[in-house]
């Protein structure tokens, strides 16, 4: 499938989870340039529909919160 343009932005309860999310999903092979970071808030940009699901259920087991 296509990557799309669409961004989705998690907050977690910490930068240490931040950076645990951010590890996991690298070695799961996102690249790192479709991440942005803020502390505690991942951007997740560019990803195809099935890794996007893949973060998504990962997200929500580390407890973030998705806008």
């Amino acid at each position: 499938e296509e990557a799309k343009n669409t961004s989705t932005s998690y907050t977690f309860r910490n930068s240490s989870d931040a950076k645990k999310f951010i590890s996991v999903a690298s070695k799961s092979g996102v690249g790192k340039r479709s991440f942005s970071i803020k502390g505690n808030v991942v951007g997740v940009s560019g990803l195809d529909s099935d890794m996007e699901h893949v973060l998504l259920f990962l997200a929500k087991d580390m407890k973030a919160k998705i806008k």
